[in-house]
């Protein structure tokens, strides 16, 4: 129904006493993007209710704007884990220095395998990467280095990094799985902002 519901669901946010009508018409709001309701959305986002916070985050993922990024940035330190994860996912949606000086933090800071990898995961899509691989590794589950000549991978708790040298400066940067397999030491690797689209340049007589 689209917009046609907008008015509807703004008065069953207003006006109903149950906290599940509040939280699927906040994120009703933002499935049919609502500019009308974006105020709403980012009101809600202070709301006491932990399920209305979410519901406005969840919302606000598919309308995201950069002006929004520092009240996402916020809830980010939401003492509700399912509210940070998703205020770190819609971080990914705005490209300014807000979310990503926030993301950074994360992945230095959280202890949470499940908001780190998101954080890593979104901090990917949002920043480019041109340079030299000279060093592949993985974490585990705990967050600890797994040993090079350990094969073992755990489905879901593997998380693949690579170190690049950009023209001097080296930098930790996440990898999806198949990315990672694929690449060597001494290879180029390069992608763009807002992307996971790899390229892979290898090295001379590799």
């Amino acid at each position: 129904m689209g917009l046609a519901v907008e008015d509807p669901l703004i008065e069953r946010y207003q006006n109903s006493p149950k906290v599940l009508d509040k939280y699927y018409a906040l994120y009703l709001l933002g499935r049919i993007h609502s500019e009308k309701g974006a105020p709403i959305l980012l009101e809600a986002l202070k709301n006491p209710s932990p399920s209305v916070r979410w519901g406005a985050i969840r919302g606000l993922r598919y309308m995201m704007k950069p002006e929004y990024a520092p009240a996402v940035v916020a809830l980010a330190d939401d003492p509700v884990r399912s509210v940070r994860f998703d205020a770190i996912a819609t971080l990914e949606k705005a490209d300014v220095p807000e979310s990503l000086q926030k993301l950074a933090q994360i992945t230095r800071t959280e202890q949470d395998q499940k908001l780190w990898s998101r954080a890593w995961v979104s901090l990917r899509f949002l920043n480019d990467v041109d340079g030299v691989v000279t060093e592949k590794y993985r974490y585990n589950r705990d967050l600890k280095l797994i040993p090079a000549d350990d094969a073992h991978s755990e489905v879901g708790y593997t998380y693949y990094f690579v170190k690049v040298d950009e023209k001097g400066a080296v930098r930790e940067f996440n990898l999806p799985m198949r990315v990672w397999k694929e690449v060597r030491a001494g290879d180029r690797l390069q992608k763009g902002r807002q992307s996971e689209d790899f390229k892979i340049t290898p090295a001379a007589g590799g």
